[in-house]
């Protein structure tokens, strides 16, 4: 009896575990630059902004409340590359953190290990990294900016927040500057077009971990902001996410399990619009509790548990059947 009892326990307690995703640690946001002349922005005025989200249920320990760090800058010029857009974004969501309260300290090596306060001034150059203080427990471990040298072409810049004690619940960015804005990659993406009286053509594109990948266009020109949603919507689809995946909402589309496609790995979806027009991607890691995560092998280890518990309480019955 004790020897069942025990292994009860055991499958029990690899149900529990197995169903525990893993905590979504990391996420990016990409301009790559690819609008001649090595630019991201080509030319004229425009906004483009970043939030990071973060906090919330770990798969295991206390719940954080939610942290938003929060930046936006003004570009203008004849060509804006994506390491200028990065660093004056870095440099805000530096300050949000100070804003509410946080403390800045410079990173050493990876995983980050803070190695005195500094202010945000000048963060960061080049390849800067720093982490920001804030929610408690919950801080965000590593915010980098990411020069791209190990992306595929063309190249640009990014800003990659990561977070070893928190799950990293969200990434959004707008712009209204026609650039490109590539999302590395959360399991949700959501995205809305609201072209502001700049009406044009809009391009997607799912880029594979093995190079290439599908990309579909809708034209806004003279459709309401429904019908330019439905047609994002039967994009993704027509790219080879399932329907059941792809929700659209009045102009808001939403992409589950945006990371797989076709059996490819994904590793950025990017879109690129007109100059004026307001373009919103924002992606984010569901909340644990509510996303089981059985791998195969974890069921096939449940069904030989279950197997062999039925084994032994069969011989057992039969030995004392004998008796």
């Amino acid at each position: 009896m004790r020897r069942l009892a025990l292994l009860l326990a055991t499958i029990v307690t690899i149900a529990l575990f197995s169903t525990m995703p893993l905590q979504a640690n990391v996420g990016s946001r990409e301009f790559p630059n690819d609008q001649g002349a090595g630019c991201n922005v080509s030319t004229g005025s425009s906004k483009i902004t970043l939030g990071i989200q973060y906090g919330g249920p770990l798969p295991s320990g206390p719940f954080f409340p939610p942290v938003t760090l929060k930046a936006d800058d003004n570009f203008a010029g004849a060509c804006v590359t994506g390491a200028t857009i990065t660093a004056n974004l870095a440099n805000k969501l530096c300050e949000s953190c100070l804003t509410q309260g946080g403390t800045i300290k410079a990173c050493g090596p990876t995983p980050c290990v803070p190695v005195g306060v500094i202010s945000c001034a000048g963060i960061p150059v080049a390849s800067g990294t720093f982490t920001c203080a804030l929610g408690g427990a919950a801080g965000v471990d590593r915010v980098t900016v990411d020069n791209n040298s190990g992306n595929p072409t063309p190249p640009g810049a990014g800003v990659v927040a990561t977070s070893l004690a928190a799950r990293i619940m969200g990434f959004s960015s707008s712009t209204t500057a026609g650039n490109t804005l590539s999302a590395d990659l959360l399991p949700d993406l959501q995205v809305q077009i609201t072209p502001l009286g700049f009406d044009g053509v809009v391009t997607f594109h799912s880029e594979f971990v093995a190079g290439g990948g599908p990309s579909f266009t809708v034209n806004t020109a003279g459709k309401k902001a429904i019908q330019i949603g439905q047609e994002i919507g039967a994009g993704f689809i027509t790219m080879g996410y399932p329907a059941s995946n792809v929700t659209v909402l009045g102009p808001i589309v939403r992409v589950r399990n945006i990371h797989t496609l076709n059996n490819n790995v994904v590793r950025n979806v990017s879109i690129r619009g007109v100059p004026g027009m307001l373009v919103e991607m924002g992606n984010s890691s569901p909340d644990p509790a509510l996303v089981p995560a059985v791998s195969e092998w974890t069921i096939a280890l449940f069904i030989g548990l279950v197997l062999l518990m039925g084994t032994w309480l069969l011989r057992r019955r039969l030995t004392t059947q004998a008796v």
